[in-house]
């Protein structure tokens, strides 16, 4: 899959589909996570902030992660380590779970987009609206893509580093990697969102992976 494809609904309860446009490579959530396990294995000695990533079958993915009740040194170096391995992985967001870490704490960073570095602790989505449709992938789900359905625009609270409340709207493909993390901190995978015959068509590539990581 070379590009994204956005399909953006407009007023309640319907949809309308806008016509599809190819995006440039570099915006193709998959894109990345096709890369990834060389670029961890690569960057690991080298680079000691990068941590790592636990895969699809670890119990740790399936775990609901507990609410941050201190922001201290140690959280903000996790956000730090939890950057570096995802700017190491080429990935454009990573939740704490993913590196074996059951707090609430996500970063995202989509340089096309000018986002900056994203960490959120606590995040909580408030407000969602629209229909958007991006082909996803993830560093914890190696090998396996698909698309999938999310909100175009959601507002999201939570805390920033320094502890002050934030409320921020996001849109676009922003807002598909910001729900993609929130969702990990719930034990919620991509590959969940997906209908009955998404899902039939990955069962056998999901079963190989959760036998393989659980081995």
């Amino acid at each position: 899959m070379l590009s994204v494809l956005l399909i953006v609904s407009k007023g309640a309860g319907r949809e309308h589909p806008t016509p599809r446009r190819a995006l440039p490579r570099s915006y193709d959530l998959v894109s990345w996570q096709r890369r990834a396990s060389l670029a961890l294995v690569k960057n690991r000695e080298s680079v000691m902030a990068v941590m790592k990533v636990y895969l699809y079958g670890e119990e740790v993915l399936r775990r609901k992660a507990s609410p941050v009740e201190k922001i201290d040194d140690g959280v903000r170096e996790l956000i730090r380590n939890m950057a570096e391995t995802m700017r190491q992985a080429s990935g454009v967001g990573l939740a704490a779970p993913q590196v074996g870490d059951s707090r609430r704490v996500i970063v995202a960073e989509v340089p096309q987009e000018n986002s900056g570095l994203i960490a959120l602790i606590n995040p909580v989505i408030v407000e969602s609206s629209g229909i958007s449709e991006y082909e996803e992938g993830c560093l914890s789900v190696p090998g396996i893509s698909a698309k999938v359905k999310r909100a175009a625009e959601v507002v999201v609270e939570g805390l920033t580093p320094d502890g002050k409340q934030m409320r921020k709207k996001y849109t676009g493909l922003l807002a598909t990697v910001v729900q993609h993390e929130i969702d990990h901190l719930d034990g919620i995978l991509f590959v969940d969102r997906l209908g009955f015959l998404g899902r039939s068509v990955l069962s056998f590539k999901l079963r190989s992976l959760a036998r393989a990581n659980k081995a």
